[in-house]
């Protein structure tokens, strides 16, 4: 249920066994936690955290999957950043049919915005090193 084009995932997914060790979306509708199923929030930012922490520990095992989940979120964290300022665009994160919303002000919201600038530890294909590195910088300078 990751959005294809922004690389979000929805807080919640419900998902059925297809065949033997193949998994589909299911419809329906839920919350384990509070949180809206849909958007992309306090659950659905961990996701993120939990792929580049994944690759950072198994870079071998996981480098295909990895850099194909996150290059979309990559490719927007590039697109989307402010370098007069330093920071993000406030819509840098978008949705899809997964995901009907971003969770308002996801920069100031630091369980929010450290695990999406968490995914910058990974090499991405989108921007060359010292550009990647320019953007680690900049969210390190954010977390206060």
């Amino acid at each position: 249920t990751q959005c294809a084009e922004t690389g979000v995932v929805p807080n919640w997914a419900l998902v059925k066994e297809s065949t033997g060790s193949t998994l589909a979306k299911q419809s329906g509708s839920f919350s384990g936690s509070g949180t809206p199923q849909y958007e992309f929030g306090a659950e659905a930012s961990r996701t993120l955290w939990r792929v580049a922490f994944d690759a950072a520990l198994y870079p071998e095992e996981s480098f295909e999957q990895t850099e194909s989940f996150l290059q979309p979120v990559h490719q927007k964290l590039k697109e989307n950043f402010n370098n007069g300022e330093n920071d993000w665009y406030d819509n840098a994160l978008e949705g899809c049919e997964y995901v009907n919303m971003i969770f308002s002000s996801w920069k100031n919201v630091g369980f929010i915005f450290s695990p999406v600038y968490s995914t910058l530890v990974i090499q991405a294909q989108s921007m060359s090193r010292p550009y990647q590195q320019t953007l680690v910088n900049a969210a390190c300078g954010l977390i206060r």
